[in-house]
């Protein structure tokens, strides 16, 4: 596609990630701008890609605010009419790119345009009602965001993402005020990414994650239901997990700590989010 570059901007989020995503980076048109928004601060990220590809800019934060923060930061940096995010540990063939631009250009009122996955597809119940017919596209209610194709006027009308959600539900959050505002979510079937998961950080720090994901998990879940649907059906939707975690607390605390660990911190955080508290926990 002539002018790509013009339409696209690229982005993506660090925290103390390894470079795994280069050998896609490497393959991307060099006159296509790429924003990684570093949480981590860590000065190494920007000297290194900034050193080695004149189209990068590598945003340096603070301290580390959450991914709907860091997704805001790339947003209100990008003036091209598209903007490309993807995970750090994404793969797939970059000729698809300009692809997806030439069908989010036909599309009436496009927000999100995502493809498929390579190990897992969608639920039938998060496709939107009732059924466009398509060869090519499925509108969907919500999707993941680990490839995902942004059209910024979108995303601008919508009011970015929900900078309360420090990660988990920040996707559904944003799906579901999409919908609300009569923007479309597209899934392209014939367009595929392979997520592999869990090999953008160190075996250490990803151990720290995965207690931490629990927190924020069952945080989000109880604020998003809030959010959209009231109290009581937070409350309701979320109580069966309260529960489930308490009993399992008092049986994994002597037969198991690290399942204690993970229940302990699903009590922690729903009973945060019960108490109205922000999503504070960091790694």
């Amino acid at each position: 596609m002539d002018n790509l570059n013009k339409k696209l901007t690229i982005f993506m989020i660090a925290y103390h990630s390894n470079y795994n995503i280069e050998k896609i980076i490497k393959q991307i048109n060099k006159n296509i701008k790429i924003i990684i928004v570093e949480n981590s601060n860590l000065l190494e990220t920007k000297n290194y890609f900034e050193s080695r590809y004149h189209n990068i800019n590598v945003i340096l934060c603070e301290k580390n605010s959450g991914v709907s923060v860091a997704n805001n930061i790339a947003f209100r940096k990008i003036t091209t009419p598209y903007a490309l995010y993807l995970d750090m540990d994404v793969d797939f063939n970059v000729n698809i790119i300009p692809k997806f631009i030439d069908y989010a250009e036909k599309i009436n009122k496009l927000a999100l345009l995502v493809p498929q996955h390579h190990k897992s597809q969608y639920p039938k119940n998060w496709e939107y009602t009732p059924e466009e017919k398509n060869h090519d596209l499925v509108r969907m209610n919500k999707v993941h965001g680990h490839f995902a194709l942004y059209n910024m006027q979108a995303v601008r009308d919508i009011d970015y993402f929900d900078e309360k959600i420090f990660f988990y539900f920040d996707e559904t959050d944003f799906c579901t005020r999409v919908v609300k505002k009569n923007y479309k979510i597209y899934l392209l079937k014939n367009m595929y990414v392979n997520h592999i998961g869990g090999v953008s950080y160190t075996e250490d720090l990803q151990k720290k994650f995965d207690v931490l994901r629990h927190w924020h998990y069952m945080w989000g879940k109880f604020y998003y239901h809030k959010k959209h649907f009231g109290v009581l059906n937070a409350y309701f939707t979320t109580m069966p997990d309260f529960l489930e975690s308490i009993i399992k607390m008092c049986i994994f605390y002597f037969l198991n700590k690290n399942k204690f660990n993970i229940f302990k911190n699903k009590f922690l955080g729903l009973l945060n989010a019960f108490l109205g508290k922000t999503s504070w926990k960091r790694p």
